[in-house]
């Protein structure tokens, strides 16, 4: 086929103005059906990992950095978030000490409540 007599046609008025090719990039941007399904996904393809047991030592060295934590310190701790049973996830997380449950055993860091035995290390910052 030749091409050559339809080539060189200019196009066809239109009352429309032409879309600005930033724009028109919209019109091609993949689609999803299911709002929230990579999410999801993504959630499920998380790997928990079981708890970590720690040495007495370390444990103990812990409970001393416990006892001289004030409300206010800035600290960096890992700690074990369980999801299921014995599986979670290892944090880590920096924030301002907001309270030191010495009754219920648990470090509140901003929003999160950690359990003591959940903490794996701790660091003063």
């Amino acid at each position: 086929m030749k091409y050559d007599d339809i080539i060189n046609i200019e196009r066809a008025p239109t009352k429309h103005k032409r879309m600005p090719n930033h724009q028109r990039a919209k019109i091609f941007m993949p689609f999803s059906a299911l709002s929230g399904y990579e999410n999801a996904i993504a959630h499920k393809e998380t790997i928990y990992c079981e708890k970590r047991e720690l040495a007495h030592e370390r444990i103990e060295a812990m409970n001393e950095i416990l006892v001289s934590l004030h409300k206010g310190d800035h600290v960096k701790v890992t700690y074990f978030d369980p999801v299921k049973g014995t599986l979670g996830l290892e944090k880590t997380l920096s924030g301002e000490v907001k309270r030191i449950d010495e009754y219920k055993h648990y470090l509140k860091i901003d929003e999160t409540e950690i359990r003591f035995a959940d903490l794996y290390e701790i660091n003063g910052q």
